[in-house]
């Protein structure tokens, strides 16, 4: 009977603890120190089970967080927040939606939230507007450089016209123009799309084949003539299209590089997001 005693006495205790550890206030102890030891994951799993029994404006905006911290945006769209204007984070969680929108490149419903943010007066709408500004140099439309650099201070303007001034002059090559090139002297508009070592190897093989073709119409070998006349002409006509080919490459290269430089940039400054001190 004693024993039996004992053994129902730590099974009680075993249970109370495991109530204990398994508590609201306990889950959500756990869960921010994951946040703050930045394991974002397990902590938006943690936020999750506490805001099954619990509701909580905090760990609510945390969980959101969490999800953006992990760059996982459609998480970030898909959770259910409340509406209302008394949600103390309301504002950062649209403005939240407003970068996650923006990175996944959906601007007609970035649009939608941006102007929502406008309407509401929120407390980030200028940060809105510094991201909205980027959308436009993202875009194949752009407005004028003063209403693009409107809501940036001093520090960034100069920054942001440098952006503008590439948006509006792209130093593209001109596909027509190389192939004009290369149809007068081969590889000489892969030279021009800044190819240069396609163009001397165009220049060398069109050259030496045509040197081939003429040697042996000279020398009456009519067969090799043809040959070598033939593959010189594949060689030109292809030069001609791959110069211009070349040239549509490196204007997807300066896009490329001009939206990856903005990308950079804005991952420098965050996008715009507050500073959240949650860990101390």
């Amino acid at each position: 009977m004693k024993i039996i005693s004992i053994l129902f006495f730590c099974y009680s205790l075993s249970f109370a603890q495991s109530q204990l550890f398994n508590s609201p206030q306990e889950v959500k102890k756990f869960a921010d120190y994951l946040y703050c030891e930045f394991d974002y994951l397990r902590a938006a799993e943690e936020y999750q089970k506490f805001l099954r029994t619990d509701k909580n404006d905090t760990v609510i905006f945390k969980s959101v967080l969490s999800y953006y911290m992990m760059d996982r945006f459609s998480d970030v769209l898909n959770f259910s927040v409340s509406s209302s204007r008394n949600f103390v984070f309301y504002d950062d969680t649209q403005f939240l939606k407003l970068i996650s929108l923006f990175r996944l490149n959906m601007f007609n419903e970035f649009d939608t939230t941006a102007a929502l943010i406008k309407m509401i007066g929120s407390k980030l709408e200028t940060n809105s507007e510094k991201l909205i500004r980027f959308t436009f140099l993202m875009r194949d439309s752009i407005s004028s450089k003063g209403f693009i650099v409107s809501p940036f201070d001093e520090t960034e303007k100069t920054t942001i016209e440098k952006f503008y001034d590439r948006k509006q002059n792209p130093h593209y090559k001109s596909p027509l123009l190389a192939a004009v090139f290369s149809s007068i002297i081969p590889g000489s508009g892969k030279v021009y799309a800044d190819k240069l070592g396609d163009g001397i190897f165009a220049f060398l093989t069109t050259g030496v084949f045509t040197f081939l073709a003429y040697d042996n119409f000279k020398a009456d070998h009519k067969f090799r003539g043809w040959l070598f006349g033939g593959l010189a002409g594949l060689f030109y006509a292809g030069n001609i299209y791959g110069s211009a080919a070349a040239a549509q490459i490196f204007n997807a290269g300066v896009q490329f590089n001009f939206q990856n430089d903005i990308q950079i940039y804005l991952t420098k400054k965050k996008h715009y997001l507050p500073e959240y001190d949650f860990c101390n």
